[in-house]
């Protein structure tokens, strides 16, 4: 009865866990994404020098949770993010508004995408 009782309690700590770590993603994803949403926006209304602000702050916050994200996502995502915040970032300081939107718009994307990317479903556990 013993070990029956132990292994619950480990099942239920690792449930936990996993949706411990799902929520912070979710936390993490939605605020950086809402972040690239407004320097898209910024971009959009010709305010390079604006985007340009916003998009280093936010990868500065992307760089403050890089290490536990690395922990509970794929590492292919993870660089391909980074590749995406510094090629946004470069567009904003170059003022190319249209490319800059572009890579915007696929960065916010990829951030949605790692949370859809930890749900519990069948096709992400196959």
């Amino acid at each position: 009865m013993k070990r029956v009782a132990a292994a619950s309690v480990i099942f239920l700590l690792l449930i936990l866990g996993c949706a411990g770590a799902y929520l912070s993603v979710d936390q993490i994803t939605k605020t950086l994404a809402a972040e690239v949403q407004t320097a898209y926006d910024a971009l959009g209304a010709e305010d390079s020098d604006r985007a340009s602000e916003i998009m280093r702050t936010s990868y500065q916050n992307w760089r403050g949770h890089h290490e536990l994200l690395g922990a509970l996502v794929r590492h292919n995502e993870i660089d391909e993010i980074e590749n995406l915040y510094l090629r946004a970032i470069q567009c904003a300081e170059n003022g190319d508004s249209d490319e800059g939107r572009m890579q915007t718009r696929e960065l916010a994307g990829m951030l949605r995408h790692l949370t859809e990317m930890e749900q519990p479903r069948i096709g992400n556990i196959l």
